[in-house]
């Protein structure tokens, strides 16, 4: 025996020498040579195989390229290379006990912390790690006696791994797969991972926070309705049932909302901001997505409920001072709002018919649970307006003479950095989520329950709008800072507004409207909403960082304003209303002012303002009943100013981001102005818009793929 481990002990320092060899060809022939044993023969031979050897040299060496030249062809991820290193990995860990198992993978996973791995390499170490857990038998050796063997040929006893350490590194590995964008390796990648999950760890041992943080890196489509993961991770949670029923993973689940919600922080204030309520806002969309993987009858979600009405009666009790509770129990209801959204739309997208009875979720009836979740915030509604609309007072607060804490002052501002003191940014973001959420339970209740207490919500979200747009900025930073976050809300409250399918909308605009006889019902708002805005833009209070910011809303409220007609176009009740929503000039007053903030806007806008450009032009089209295009009142002037700028727009976003790139085309490619040919035809200005506009993202475009990409949408 001793012979074989010097012998391979020399043949690791030949093997190691030659993965690193500067010869290309030179690393493929060792690593052939290596991955060509029979190793199933050997296997004294390789159980005295050095540790350190596997750990490092090996796995550096399959991350190389030069073994994968057959690896993605055919959309096939795999390799030679790869299928021969996990026969090595499942010959070398035959005879392991669990505890070395357990070690092994742990060592094997944390690779992917240490080194970069390409694609191939990341494949690979993926299904290396999953192959040390596919044995048939396990040997029941213990731990001590097998710990011998290892010290033996490796000089060190491997420490005890703990289930949340070895979660840690899995954790890793499936957060790296993130970095390549192809879906189907990501699966085949998630898959191996939730193997080794499955294989060497009881979830009812990992602590709740840590097993939802490791779920989230799994996209969500893959353990969602019908997911391909699905079943296997809730087989996963369920593996195991001895444990106490306090200690299961789901009794853990129901009762984080209240934990979750009356959890103290640390420093032991009170007082949060941005960043606190983006990890809370996390932490709660991870819940709700695990929740509902794992919740299989109703009376599970039935306590969720109670809890959440027993809270909901409180809110009425509570003065909004910016405490961080009231914000955390929005935040656990509009997470649970939206996971049962979302997971709604799926099953609706996947069978192409409404949602009826005979839909189920893990077993729940889904229109079952919708109603009796409705049935809960209807009993809470009304106490959560009047909550919110104390809340909203912080943003007509009067800070005359009031100049920034010096703290503030060195901030250079940004999306999640308020120029506030510390304590109005927690009454600011309280008034935010209150505004938001009372939004999203008002749309959520309105398709199975319209009563008073939803028209009330409408009525009150309405007056916010109006509340909002004629509020008159006071002239200090402060007062700036109070109405672009009531910009914030306002953007979230008209999200939602605009797809409301009731009837409330063009009533409650004609009740406001105090011009009887002005004929369109939505040019009022429009225009004082552009005008207040824009005021709040030049004047020259706020910071150019928080302007961007601001554009950021603008854009998103003008969005969801150009969007209304679309529902109302969709309501057989309105009908009877034929005249335009929009006149001909406010839409060209929207479209001046689309082509000033097209060049300069941010990433963050980019798909809102290019939605704004195909509204304003297809509202143009239909306000002229389809008729030629040169009769919109749209110059020659104004449409090569929209190409120019949405050209350089599109130089500086993300290439990789398919989304505004077909934004971008089925705006400026508009069916309304395609036909027209003094938009392609040459003149003595130039080339036409369009021309000009294919014409320079043909020559422009450095990608033969991407063009391809992009030349496909029009057609």
């Amino acid at each position: 025996m001793e012979s074989w481990e010097r012998i391979l002990y020399w043949m690791a320092v030949l093997w190691e020498r030659g993965f690193s060899h500067e010869n290309p060809q030179v690393r493929c022939l060792v690593m052939q040579s290596f991955l060509d044993i029979a190793w199933e023969r050997y296997k004294v031979c390789t159980h005295i195989i050095p540790r350190g050897f596997v750990l490092g040299p090996l796995i550096r060496g399959l991350n190389d390229v030069v073994h994968h030249k057959d690896f993605g062809i055919g959309g096939a991820y795999s390799s030679k290379t790869i299928k021969d290193a996990q026969r090595f990995f499942r010959t070398y860990t035959h005879n392991l006990a669990r505890c070395d198992r357990i070690h092994l993978v742990w060592s094997l996973a944390s690779a992917a912390k240490q080194d970069s791995f390409g694609r191939a390499g990341l494949m690979t170490l993926a299904s290396c790690v999953a192959s040390c857990t596919r044995q048939s038998e396990t040997n029941d050796v213990p731990c001590a006696i097998s710990g011998k063997a290892v010290t033996k040929c490796d000089g060190c006893v491997p420490t005890e791994v703990r289930p949340t350490d070895l979660l840690d590194v899995l954790w890793i590995l499936s957060e790296r797969s993130k970095q390549h964008f192809n879906p189907k390796y990501r699966l085949k990648v998630c898959e191996q991972v939730i193997q080794v999950a499955t294989s060497l760890i009881n979830a009812t041992e990992i602590p709740l926070n840590q097993l939802l943080h490791f779920i989230a890196t799994i996209p969500r489509e893959f353990t969602d309705y019908i997911g391909p993961l699905r079943v296997v991770v809730q087989k996963w949670f369920f593996q195991k049932e001895e444990c106490s029923p306090g200690d299961t993973l789901l009794s853990k689940l129901i009762d984080f909302s209240a934990t979750f919600v009356s959890q103290k922080r640390n420093e032991g204030s009170n007082v949060f901001d941005d960043e606190d309520v983006d990890a809370w806002e996390a932490e709660a969309r991870r819940w709700a997505r695990t929740l509902l993987l794992v919740t299989e009858e109703e009376e599970h979600l039935k306590r969720i409920f109670r809890f959440l009405e027993a809270y909901g009666y409180k809110l009425s009790e509570q003065c909004p001072s910016g405490d961080f509770i009231p914000i955390k129990f929005f935040i656990i209801v509009l997470s649970f709002i939206e996971e049962l959204e979302l997971r709604q739309r799926k099953l609706v997208c996947r069978s192409n018919t409404i949602l009826r009875g005979s839909d189920t979720l893990n077993g729940l009836v889904l229109d079952d649970l919708n109603k009796m979740f409705t049935e809960s915030l209807l009993l809470i509604l009304e106490n959560m307006v009047a909550f919110s609309k104390l809340s909203c007072s912080i943003f007509w607060l009067d800070v005359d003479n009031k100049d920034l804490p010096p703290s503030i002052k060195g901030k250079l501002g940004g999306p999640s950095q308020r120029r506030l003191a510390t304590s109005i940014t927690s009454s600011v973001l309280q008034g935010i989520w209150s505004m938001r959420c009372v939004s999203s339970v008002a749309s959520w209740c309105n398709p199975y329950n319209s009563d008073d207490s939803v028209s009330s919500a409408f009525s009150v979200l309405w007056d916010f709008y109006l509340n909002v747009t004629h509020h008159s900025t006071i002239a200090n930073e402060i007062g700036a800072e109070l109405h672009l976050a009531a910009y914030e809300a306002l953007a979230y409250v008209l999200a939602v507004l605009s797809t409301a399918s009731s009837t409330q909308f063009l009533d409650f605009v004609e009740a406001k409207q105090t011009d009887q006889a002005h004929k369109f019902s939505l040019d009022i708002l429009v225009t004082t909403f552009l005008d207040n805005i824009n005021h709040l833009l030049t004047e020259g209070t706020l910071t150019r960082s928080r302007r961007a910011v601001l554009m950021t809303w603008k854009w998103l409220c003008m969005d969801s304003l150009l969007s209304i007609s679309s529902c109302y176009s969709d309501n057989e009740s309105q009908m009877k209303r034929l005249e335009p929503l929009f006149s001909d000039s406010t839409l060209r007053c929207i479209f001046l002012d689309i082509i000033e903030s097209l060049e300069n806007t941010g990433e963050n806008s980019v798909l809102s303002i290019l939605r704004c450009v195909r509204s304003v032009l297809r509202l143009l089209h239909l306000n002229e009943g389809n008729t030629i295009f040169s009769s919109l009142g749209i110059s020659y002037e104004m449409m090569m100013q929209l190409a120019k700028s949405s050209w350089i727009l599109h130089l500086n976003c993300n290439k990789r981001r398919v989304a505004p790139i077909a934004a971008l085309l089925s705006a400026v490619l508009h069916p309304a102005i395609f036909c027209n040919l003094e938009m392609h035809q040459t003149n003595e200005k130039g080339p036409g818009p369009l021309k000009w506009w294919h014409s320079t993202k043909i020559l422009k475009l450095n990608s033969l793929k991407t063009m391809k990409q992009d030349l496909r949408f029009p057609c």
